[in-house]
């Protein structure tokens, strides 16, 4: 998963492929919606033991 990190959210779940359930979260703590990740860059992300990708954003100009 690190190698995600700072990368585009649309870009990974493109990556990652139709099949990957990935949830995505607004890192910042503005609690906005992340939507499809276009424009959005990955400050976190991790895998649960049940396959579930979770990563955590932010707005591309923005710091994590």
């Amino acid at each position: 998963m690190p190698l995600f990190i700072g990368g585009s959210v649309k870009g990974a779940i493109e990556q990652l492929g139709p099949d990957a359930d990935v949830r995505l979260f607004d890192a910042s703590g503005k609690h906005r919606t992340v939507g499809d990740g276009e424009g959005w860059k990955i400050c976190s992300a991790r895998q649960t033991p049940e396959q579930l990708i979770v990563f955590g954003a932010v707005i591309r100009n923005e710091d994590c």
